[in-house]
């Protein structure tokens, strides 16, 4: 991380942090543990979770000459040289605050820099003070002992500045010369050696120093003729030499030798150049290069769109430049707005999915999709447990990619878990978490629907086979537990919702079997049954679809009816009751076909317009966090002809065959490969929002344009605490160790396992939680870097948490084991 002179901003996990020419120090991105100050309150002055896209201002600072920030703090050097620091962990002496608390005893300090644990700052005169944990030697006083107030380093009298990464820190001194102390695992402190050390050691070869800065396990330097060197871990190409060989020793950054700034997260390097430009190399998987990629690159390569860089703000997930005239411009992953976007990883109103053409189907599961087009079929989206069926062994797919084997399919339904296909044959094959492959069905498909545990196929004698989970009834088979639906011969459509399924009669009817919560199946009780019971009052269907917990169909007329539950006012009749019955649907229509989701409905008109009832991203430009009252109508859709509709992600076929997308996108499900929509990684720079950006264009979903900055004596705008509409809170938990993101019924957990000597990062991983009477578990993807394995994965509860509810999270396995940890949803 940067040092630098009166604007030495650090942004480490998920904050930014810069100060303004009137002293105003100004925050945006996760606020949770009081990071952003006051003005976003943390977790535990307010139980709620915090964040901002948009700079607020930290209250009570009006002085500020630098600002720092680091893994869940900041800290600011006021004019009178005195240092205060607020949020989470060892650096605030109080060790949690929202508000700025003094640090004792360093009232005399020129600069200061945080790491992921502890802080340091140089003095007036050129000593080095450090405080916060010291289990490597990271404050540099010959001990490992930690402490809550500086400490000197030893020997060090004539810094002119101090990079903290982490467990290890280094200084550059007069004349030129850096030193550095604390771990040394991967050769960080560049003396030549891996040997940790508890009090500075000169870094070998560099004598001309103008800058430093320090990451995760790697250290760079800016020399005086304009080229950089670096050290330390080059596990993802850091270093910038072109190789991924670790340097215990200082090596020339490829090709640069014009540069007047640079920074590490110890992952990615980023450098300015003496025109303006900004080139970057290293670790790319969340967009940190600004190069319009997610490739990673061993040499530099040029971040777009900035040619008036003067200095940068580098971290784990996104990258800032400060620019001439006071701007700012951010590039990488914004889950939190730590990228300056206004936007999370939403799309609030439709966005193209390119690369689609001829389109036939389509089909949105929890949080992948997939389309029939002229060439066959294509998924996109989560593929953590191969669910998408494509030649590829990434977690995420952002873009349509070619499923093997599909070039002949004629249906496609996505579920919870898997994906199912009918054949040009007529064969149904399936892939995913259960691994059903080719179920054991006699005869030809037409159609197939896809549940939470099971699927069914629609057969062209009109009959329906099913298989998979069978808790129940969902395969309509009674006591036979052959998978054919009992006395059902005559279907012409049929719909799978979690734990239920329905058909379409030839006449018109209405059957529905399986789980029966809220009146789903609509016989007019709430008692499951694993064979099909008519659907109340309904003769005159033309269309039937099935969500989560309740069921719609079209009727001859146009008109909407739906059954089942209704606390989110997905059944669209003007009430929060659920109905054991069906309801007619206020407002909509004429319909044509109907499409649900997780509490909410969407429907089709004969016109090609959408409008869509229930909670959530509706796709008229707003997230509803409350039910909408009557049916809303989505922006920039006159045309559609299907529409298919997941957890939170809506696509809809439209004529000539394209496809517009809209909803969550953090799992590359929107299938725009995270382009500069909001969508996750922004992947080239744009202005922040007060910064340069006006927000002019929100709504929209597309690129802001490059506006003036407000008059200096304007501030932005201090909005309120947001709710990301992406995830609910992260589970409280260290941040070094797990986090666990609890949104609906969904625990999506992302780990960082450390290996002990002679354990490697292989074998099988699993995470499990206890809720209720259930234990749930999920096997976890693995990933080595350096002596860390990171696993992440997903958990699907049957139904969310109420918000008093504490969950037990387990993560085990061989070679490794964490802890359990007792979290609670904020």
């Amino acid at each position: 991380m940067v040092a630098q002179g009166a604007r030495a901003e650090i942004e480490a996990a998920s904050h930014m942090c810069t100060t303004k020419a009137d002293g105003t120090v100004w925050c945006w991105g996760l606020g949770m543990y009081g990071q952003l100050g006051p003005a976003v309150p943390s977790y535990f002055n307010s139980g709620a979770f915090g964040a901002s896209a948009e700079p607020v201002k930290v209250t009570g600072i009006t002085d500020a000459e630098s600002v720092a920030t680091g893994l869940a703090s900041s800290c600011v050097v006021r004019a009178d040289h005195s240092v205060e620091c607020w949020g989470i962990g060892p650096v605030p002496p109080a060790g949690q605050s929202d508000a700025p608390v003094a640090i004792a005893d360093l009232t005399n300090a020129e600069s200061v820099a945080i790491g992921y644990g502890n802080a340091c700052a140089v003095r007036q005169g050129g000593a080095v003070a450090c405080w916060g944990e010291n289990g490597y030697g990271q404050l540099g006083d010959g001990t490992t002992t930690d402490s809550m107030t500086p400490v000197a380093v030893q020997s060090v009298t004539t810094a002119t500045a101090v990079a903290v990464g982490k467990n290890f820190a280094c200084a550059r001194l007069t004349g030129g010369t850096v030193t550095c102390w604390g771990r040394n695992d991967r050769g960080q402190l560049g003396d030549a050696t891996t040997t940790d050390s508890g009090t500075p050691v000169n870094v070998v070869d560099i004598s001309t120093a103008t800058q430093i800065a320090a990451g995760d396990r790697s250290a760079c330097a800016l020399l005086a003729n304009g080229t950089a060197r670096c050290w330390g871990s080059n596990t993802e190409g850091a270093l910038g030499d072109g190789t991924t060989t670790d340097g215990s020793s200082p090596v020339e950054v490829t090709g640069l030798t014009d540069l007047v700034a640079v920074d590490t997260t110890g992952a990615s390097s980023c450098a300015v150049r003496a025109s303006g430009g900004v080139v970057c190399w290293g670790d790319n998987q969340n967009g940190t290069l600004g190069d319009g990629t997610l490739q990673n690159s061993l040499t530099p390569v040029a971040v777009q769109g900035i040619d008036s860089a003067v200095a940068l703000q580098l971290g784990g997930s996104a990258s800032c430049a400060d620019l001439t005239g006071g701007e700012i411009a951010c590039w990488g992953w914004g889950l939190y707005g730590q990228n300056g976007r206004k936007k999370y990883s939403v799309a609030l109103t439709p966005g193209p999915v390119p690369g689609l053409a001829g389109l036939t189907r389509v089909a949105v599961g929890q949080s992948r999709a997939c389309a029939i087009a002229a060439g066959g079929l294509q998924c996109w989206g989560n593929n953590q447990n191969h669910e998408l069926g494509v030649d590829s062994d990434d977690r995420i797919v952002f873009t349509p990619q070619a499923v093997t084997g599909g070039a002949d399919v004629t249906a496609v339904a996505a579920g919870e878990r898997d994906t199912c296909a009918v054949l040009g044959s007529g064969g149904v094959t399936c892939w995913g978490q259960s691994n059903w492959g080719t179920p054991a069905m006699t005869g030809s498909a037409t159609g197939v629907a896809v549940g939470s545990q099971h699927a069914c196929a629609l057969k062209a004698d009109h009959t329906v086979f099913c298989w998979g989970s069978d808790n129940s009834g969902q395969r309509g088979d009674g006591s036979a537990d052959d998978g054919v639906v009992a006395g059902l011969t005559d279907a012409t459509a049929i719909a799978a919702g979690q734990d239920h399924t329905c058909a379409l009669r030839s006449g018109g009817a209405l059957v529905c079997w399986g789980q029966n919560g809220s009146g789903r199946l609509g016989d007019g009780t709430t008692n499951d049954s694993d064979t099909p019971v008519a659907v109340t009052g309904i003769t005159d269907a033309t269309a039937i679809a099935a969500g989560d917990e309740h069921s719609c169909a079209v009727l001859g007329d146009g008109t909407v009816r739906c059954w089942g539950r209704n606390d989110k006012r997905q059944l669209g009749d003007g009430t929060d009751s659920s109905s054991s019955t069906p309801v007619t649907v206020l407002g909509v229509g004429p319909a044509a076909s109907v499409a649900l989701g997780y509490e909410k409905s969407c429907a089709v008109l004969t016109s090609g317009r959408i409008q869509c009832w229930g909670i959530g991203m509706l796709g008229d430009g707003a997230f509803h966090t409350s039910a909408v009252t009557a049916p809303v109508d989505v922006i920039g859709i006159d045309d559609a002809v299907e529409l298919s509709v997941g957890n939170e992600t809506y696509c809809a076929r439209r004529q000539g065959g394209t496809m517009s997308c809209w909803g969550i996108g953090g799992e590359g499900q929107l299938g725009d490969g995270f382009m500069p929509t909001g969508h996750g990684p922004q992947l080239t720079a744009l202005k922040v929002f007060g910064f340069g950006w006006d927000g002019s264009d929100e709504g929209g979903g597309g690129a802001p344009p490059s506006t003036p900055d407000t008059p200096a004596t304007a501030d932005p705008v201090v909005p309120p605490v947001l709710v990301p509409p992406t995830v609910a809170p992260p589970v409280l938990l260290p941040p070094a160790e797990i986090e666990a993101l609890l949104a609906g019924k969904r625990i999506t957990i992302n780990a960082k396992l450390k290996l002990r000597k002679g354990q490697r990062c292989t074998g099988t991983v699993t995470a499990s939680t206890a809720f209720g009477r259930t234990t749930y578990r999920v096997s976890l993807k693995l990933k080595a870097k350096g002596n860390v394995c990171r696993a992440t994965g997903t958990i699907k509860l049957k139904k969310a948490p109420s918000l008093r509810t504490k969950l037990r999270i387990t993560i085990s396995g061989k070679p490794v084991k964490a802890r359990s940890l007792t979290t609670k949803r904020s």
